[in-house]
């Protein structure tokens, strides 16, 4: 178990939530959020927080708790994983996880998971450069993204005009993103401006 100390405004992505004890000897059931939790490998540090729930994919109001290490990660069927911490060997301190959140830190994640043109997390859009090829002056970056049943937004904060524009990632708005630079190339955000 380790200690870190975690800016109150620094964005943590969830990662699952612990739904209860597994088993006698500490395993936890975990209902996960996306496939990252399943990816840790043994060793790997996780941390636990406590939360007011999760939206858009990062936690509300995360409060840090704990670190620990990967033991073992099994998947039991769709969304739920048994994790065995080294740090947990008991029933009752699995139980004592009970509700509480794993998370990583957006830098941290960013880290661990290298984005690709077309095999990338949502959270790696967020903090990129925004160039419109139309105008100039459309010059920002991705804020946060925003997701409904239907569709994934991402609010773009526009530089020059100081405005915040939500704009459909899966549309003719958004051309390329190139992780490499950093970049998210669009068109015609003038027309979402309202």
């Amino acid at each position: 178990m380790t200690s870190k100390t975690f800016s109150h405004s620094e964005r943590i992505i969830n990662l699952g939530r612990v739904k209860s004890a597994n088993g006698i000897y500490g395993e936890l059931r975990v209902t996960c959020f996306g496939s990252m939790l399943s990816l840790l490998k043994e060793e790997d540090n996780v941390q636990l927080y406590e939360s007011e729930g999760a939206k858009d994919g990062f936690l509300i109001n995360p409060k840090y708790i704990v670190e620990y290490s990967v033991h073992n990660i099994t998947n039991l069927r769709n969304n739920l994983l048994s994790v065995k911490l080294k740090e947990i060997n008991t029933r009752k301190d699995a139980e004592d996880q009970k509700g509480r959140f794993f998370g990583l830190s957006l830098p941290e994640a960013k880290k661990k998971f290298v984005p690709h043109e077309n095999d990338y997390y949502l959270f790696h859009l967020i903090d990129l450069q925004v160039k419109d090829q139309n105008s100039n002056d459309l010059e920002g970056h991705v804020e946060r993204i925003e997701e409904s049943a239907a569709q994934t937004w991402l609010l773009i904060r526009l530089k020059n005009i100081e405005k915040l524009v939500m704009a459909p990632l899966e549309s003719h708005f958004v051309l390329k993103i190139d992780f490499s630079k950093n970049l998210l190339f669009t068109q015609n955000l003038a027309d979402l401006i309202e």
